[in-house]
């Protein structure tokens, strides 16, 4: 409790004479130096995210994503990239983003399909292509169910 007042009193401080906010998160003590992996995931557990920014943790896994959103992306490429367990990833995802890890992932590469839709003459098959999908029935289905028309329906609207 007393480390606690202590953080908040130097947040205080610090936050009044340089006009900022600062965030901060404490573990439990350890006495060990291979308990260190254990005391920073604590503290990562329990890292205050307000409602206008994302987790460290969250703004990679968009970076690696908007990186390679013309690939295939799956949980498992994200994590072996940022390094945490896809469970731990899949819940701080849809706590702090408000959708599942998939879900975003679809969501963006959709929104690229429209872009290109209207912006573009490519084929179908190609946008599917372009963004990850290489089965074209399948990318067509997928569109028709979150955007609510087909891909030529949305390119004639």
């Amino acid at each position: 409790m007393d480390r606690s007042r202590y953080l908040e009193s130097l947040r205080h401080k610090i936050l009044e004479p340089l006009n900022t906010a600062i965030i901060y998160s404490a573990s439990s003590v350890y006495s060990r130096v291979d308990e260190l992996p254990k005391a920073y995931m604590e503290a990562l557990l329990q890292f205050p995210v307000d409602a206008q920014s994302d987790s460290l943790i969250v703004r990679k896994t968009k970076q690696f994503i908007d990186r390679h959103l013309l690939e295939d992306i799956t949980l498992t490429k994200v994590v072996a990239e940022i390094h945490v367990s896809p469970g731990y990833l899949s819940r701080v995802f849809l706590k702090e983003i408000g959708e599942h890890f998939s879900d975003y992932v679809i969501r963006n590469k959709l929104e690229l399909a429209q872009k290109q839709l209207r912006e573009s003459n490519k084929k179908v098959y190609e946008i599917a292509a372009d963004i990850g999908y290489t089965n074209p029935h399948y990318f067509s289905k997928l569109f028709k169910e979150r955007v609510g028309v087909t891909p030529l329906e949305y390119r004639n609207q």
